[in-house]
């Protein structure tokens, strides 16, 4: 059961734990950077929904004029700290931003 809680206090996922400056896994802990936190604390939040490309600029305090591509990184890396986690993507691409991928009945209501 995925377990979701504030972001300090960390979400736990399985043999996942995510807090606001580290993802800890079976394979050891791979640390988290200030904006790659804010941004994996957004998908969390919103439980497998899509977050913005804007929404996600401006919890980094990015204006509209900044390139997509600083989130796109950002993203990009947190892939590649969540790789080793499941054979599958954990962040879906969405038509106007990003979802992290949840099982279904495993989200508390």
């Amino acid at each position: 059961m995925t377990t979701l809680m504030k972001p300090h206090d960390g979400f736990i996922r399985g043999y996942v734990t995510v807090t606001d400056s580290y993802i800890q896994t079976e394979m050891g802990r791979q640390y988290l950077t200030k904006k790659q936190s804010v941004i994996l604390t957004a998908l969390i939040e919103a439980a497998g929904k899509s977050v913005s490309l804007l929404k996600l600029q401006k919890l980094l305090g990015h204006n509209s004029e900044v390139l997509t591509t600083t989130v796109r990184t950002h993203i990009y890396n947190i892939r590649q700290l969540l790789k080793h986690i499941e054979e599958f993507d954990l962040i879906l691409t969405k038509e106007y931003g990003y979802a992290l991928h949840v099982v279904p009945n495993t989200v508390p209501a």
